[in-house]
This record gives structure tokens, C-alpha cells and sequence, in this order.
């Protein structure tokens, strides 16, 4: 009965959305605020019919209902009730349900974001409704999660896949889907924009917070996935540029690009054009990555499905989605950004070239994915784009990126701030190359720097003091040394071979220099009251 239930109010939640755009934008139309203030109660009706179907079917799982094909395929009597629960999003089906229902959340939450255009909120949340209307249409007809086994309901279920029986499978889709939730409420606030026909400060400060939320779900999203890759896959490695990952990744680099794109629309009205086309292209993206994950385009361990059937539905929900805003954006864009530009100065210069640097690597990323799936179809034969294409093209790319957008926005004149700009830029690089391949050319240049100064690495055998050492030893400074490594090196094998750890050997030498500069800062202040009295 429950199951039925949850089918039922999942059918309403679509009616719901189908129909309350259409009374809404009549009110917009009209300028009545009746009908235009019918997109909230919609909204929050939408997103309680959905939060009940949700639950329906969580019920299910933990009830072990049998019944339901989903969960007879995804669910086993033994398993952990957590496990149970997270196994609502194991297939597609159940994943998709989750997509919808957050983002029926977000259209409601919007409604209750204080506002001073309640004309934008109206339109956002209308064409939110219509938006998870063509979402609940494909979940019904194509990918239905409540249908049932019967008359052959199975005594247990086939059980989660073991590789999905991780602390991962809880964490990592949620909020990755939360992060998806956020692009789309970003295109629907920019198609908002684009339909008032002008240019609206409001509309900019809530896609601006909204992007920042958005950007940490996927930013969490990516960690968690790559975290959870590593443990139980066993990939010798963080990143794989698996087709289903870059999926992911991809609205991740256009999302930071559209943040940095954001600061200057904000402070300076620059890159307006541009804001706009990066948050509907966010979207966009968002919607290829879900096409390549449940169409069976490109195989991969991450991918939910493998339906062609479904694939087109997906390619047919993209098209009534994205074509309409593809023509309001060319029709729209000029008379909306007509306003005037503050002139650009270095630093608006250095932010532009780090946005379109992250566009590039977005770019680059996309073209090393969709490459193979077009040399299939067009050649007749499969072709694999592997790491090494991604790691040479991205990691400069990003390293660059970092580097303008700190300069641009510490300044230019200080040169501490260049500073910690350009060392926190290589601090990232190396976070970037670590993560994905050691053997990377921007690892391998750090290796080849350290090993040339000797500062940065050990070497494989001490060997004798070098000359500032046995400067340092003239002067008798008989327990200093230059900090080359080489007497570390020494004393910590020293350390292990007399069962000492090396860090509480640190730790005693560290005692004893403070010791020594205890004892030798009298003759060093003699020394330079010596000195200012010859100087005097």
C-alpha cells in the first residue's frame, strides 16, 4: 500500500509542477499578484509531495518490501539499516529520485529568501516547477522506482553491491546531487533574468551566494568520490580521468570559473555576457554528465545504467530544456547587459585571463572524455584518451589560473602579497599533480628542483659536511649547521639504529639550539654594541 502511496504523490508532484508555471507566468504576464503569488504554495506543495514519495520508498527499503522490484534488485534481509537507507540511491531510479526531490527543495527554500524583487522570486520558482516537471515526467515513464514484482515476489532480495557497502555510498551522493540541485537553481535564476529583460542586482547576489553554496557540495561531492575511489577500487591513485569522474568534474571547473566571473560582474559590471553563459552552461554540463552516467555511452565502474532507451529520454529532457534558454540567451543578453562597464585595469585583467584559463581546462577536460565516444561512432573503432593527456593539459592550466586570480586579488603593488600568491599557487599545483598522477611533469620539475638545490629532498647517503658546515664549525658553532639535511640525515639514522624515534630526536635537537641561542645571545649583544659604538 505504502509503495502505491508514494507513486501517487509522486504523479502529483508532477501535475503540481506541470501546471502551476503556467498560472504563474499568466499572473507575471498580467501583473496580478494572485497568480503570480501562486508559485510559492506550488513550490512547497511540489517539494512535500516529493519529501512523502521519497520517504515511501525509503520506508520500503527498510521494511524489506520485496515487492518492489527496486528494491528486491538493490536490498538484501542482512543488510545494515544504514546501508538499507543509502541504498535508495545505489541504481538510477532511486538517485534520480533523490536529484528531484532536492531540488524541490531548493525551489521552496527560495520562496523564503528575503527579496526586494518578488517578481524574480516568482519567475525563479516557475521555472524551477517546470524544470522538475520534465524531471518527474522522465522519472514516470521511463525510470519508475515504485513497480512492483507481483505476482513473484522474491523471499529475499538481490543485495547492494558490495562495492557500494561503504561509509562512501552515504556520504558521496547526496551531497554531490546537492550540488546538482544548486546548478540547476542557478540556470533557472538566469533565465529569470534573462526574461525580466533587465539587468537585476538581485538576481546577480543570490546566484553569487548560491554559487559559493554550490561550489562546496561539489567540491565535497569530489573529495568524498575520490576518496572513496581509492579506498575500494584500489587505483594506486586519487584520480583516475574515469569518464564518470570528469562527469563530475567538469560542472566543478565551470562552477569556479563562474565564482571568479561573478567577482567581477559584481564589483566592476564586468563580464556580464559571460556570468550568464557560464551558469547556463554549468547546467548544461550537469545534464551531459547525467547522459553519460545512466545511457550506457561509455563504460565505466561509476555508471548507473546501461539503457539506450533511457539515454534518449535523457537527450529528449536536455533538448526541451536547454534550447529554449539556448534562444532566450541570444535574444535577451544584449538589451539585458546594455548597461556601461567600469574600465578594466590590470588586476580585471588578471581575473579574466584566470576565468578563461578555468574555462580552457574545462574545455580540455570535456574534449579528452567526449573524444573516444565520437571516434566510436564516426571510425567504427574504440580509442582510450588516458591520464597523461589530462595531467599535461590541466595541471598548467589550473596552476596559471591560481596564480592570476590571487594576484588579482591581493594586488599588484605589494610585493609580499606576489608573494604568497605565487606560493600558495605552487602549493596547489602540487596538491593538483598529487592527486593525480606522481609521475606528472609538474612533480616531476619539483623533483628535479629539490634534487638540484638539496634542500627540498634527502639524499640517498649523507656523505661529509659540505663548506658552509665546516664555516659554521670554524666560527664554533659546534651544534649549528647550515640546514642542508645532511647532519638531519645523520642523526636521525642514528636515532633509529639506538631505538629513539626521529621526531622525539627533532624535538631534542630543537631544545638543544634553543639552548645554545640562550647561552650565546650576551656575546651576541656585546658584539652589536661593539659594532654600533665602532659605526658611532
Amino acid at each position: 500500500m505504502i509503495p502505491e502511496l508514494g507513486h501517487f504523490l509522486l504523479i502529483i508532484a508532477a501535475m503540481t509542477a506541470l501546471l502551476a508555471p503556467a498560472v504563474v507566468f499568466y499572473g507575471i504576464r498580467r501583473g496580478d499578484d494572485f497568480y503570480a503569488g501562486f508559485s510559492r504554495p506550488a513550490s512547497l506543495l511540489t517539494a512535500l509531495m516529493l519529501t512523502l514519495s521519497t520517504a515511501a520508498l525509503v520506508w520500503a527499503f527498510l521494511t524489506d518490501d520485496f515487492s518492489v522490484a527496486y528494491v528486491a534488485n538493490h536490498s538484501n534481509t542482512k543488510l545494515a539499516p544504514a546501508y538499507k537507507a543509502a541504498a535508495l540511491w545505489g541504481s538510477h531510479e532511486g538517485s534520480m529520485l533523490l536529484w528531484i526531490w532536492l531540488m524541490a527543495v531548493g525551489t521552496a527554500g527560495a520562496g523564503f529568501v528575503r527579496c526586494a524583487d518578488r517578481l524574480f522570486t516568482a519567475r525563479l520558482q516557475g521555472l524551477m516547477l517546470a524544470v522538475l516537471a520534465g524531471f518527474c515526467a522522465f522519472l514516470l515513464f521511463t525510470s519508475n522506482p515504485f513497480l512492483r514484482n507481483l505476482p513473484m515476489v522474491p523471499p529475499d532480495g538481490r543485495d547492494l553491491n558490495p562495492i557500494l557497502q561503504d561509509i562512501g555510498m552515504i556520504l558521496h551522493p547526496p551531497v554531490l546531487f546537492m550540488g546538482y540541485a544548486g546548478l540547476a537553481l542557478m540556470f533557472a535564476a538566469m533565465c529569470a533574468l534573462l526574461l525580466s529583460g533587465r539587468w537585476s542586482k538581485t538576481a546577480i547576489d543570490f546566484t553569487t551566494r548560491l554559487s559559493i553554496v554550490t561550489w562546496g557540495f561539489l567540491t565535497a561531492g569530489n573529495m568524498l568520490g575520490s576518496w572513496w575511489a581509492y579506498n575500494e577500487l584500489g587505483w594506486g591513485g586519487w584520480w583516475f580521468w574515469d569518464p564518470v569522474e570528469n562527469a563530475s568534474f567538469i560542472p566543478w571547473l565551470t562552477t569556479t570559473a563562474l565564482m571568479h566571473a561573478l567577482i567581477q560582474t559584481r564589483r566592476r559590471g564586468q563580464l556580464r555576457r559571460l556570468t550568464v553563459f557560464l551558469t547556463l552552461v554549468g547546467f548544461a554540463l550537469c545534464l551531459l554528465g547525467t547522459f553519460l552516467v545512466r545511457s550506457g555511452a561509455m563504460q565505466s565502474v561509476h555508471a548507473f545504467a546501461t539503457d539506450p532507451g533511457r539515454g534518449i529520454a535523457l537527450q529528449v529532457l536536455a533538448i526541451v530544456l536547454l534550447v529554449p534558454a539556448a534562444f532566450l540567451y541570444c535574444a535577451r543578453i544584449e538589451p539585458v547587459c546594455r548597461t556601461e562597464e567600469a574600465p578594466m585595469n590590470g588586476s580585471d585583467a588578471l581575473m579574466t585571463g584566470a576565468v578563461f584559463l578555468l574555462m580552457a581546462a574545462a574545455f580540455a577536460v570535456l574534449f579528452g572524455t567526449l573524444y573516444p565516444l565520437g571516434y566510436e561512432v564516426f571510425a567504427g573503432r574504440t580509442l582510450t584518451v588516458g591520464a597523461p593527456y589530462f595531467n599535461n593539459f590541466f595541471a598548467p592550466m589550473t596552476l596559471i589560473a591560481a596564480a592570476l586570480a590571487g594576484a588579482a586579488q591581493l594586488g599588484l603593488r605589494n610585493p609580499v602579497r606576489w608573494a604568497v600568491c605565487a606560493a600558495a599557487s605552487v602549493a596547489a599545483g602540487a596538491a593538483v599533480a598529487l592527486l593525480t598522477d606522481p609521475r606528472s611533469p609538474v612533480m616531476t620539475g619539483f623533483a628535479v628542483a629539490a634534487r638540484r638545490h638539496g634542500r627540498l629532498a634527502l639524499p640517498a647517503f649523507p656523505g661529509p659536511p659540505h663548506e658552509p658546515c665546516r664555516a659554521a664549525r670554524a666560527r664554533g658553532h659546534r651544534r649549528l649547521h647550515c640546514g642542508c639535511g645532511r647532519r638531519r640525515a645523520v642523526r636521525e639514522r642514528g636515532a633509529r639504529a639506538h631505538g629513539t624515534r626521529p621526531r622525539q630526536a627533532r624535538r631534542r635537537r630543537g631544545l638543544r639550539l634553543y639552548g645554545d641561542a640562550l647561552r650565546q645571545q650576551p656575546l651576541l649583544l656585546r658584539t652589536a654594541g661593539r659594532d654600533r659604538g665602532a659605526q658611532a
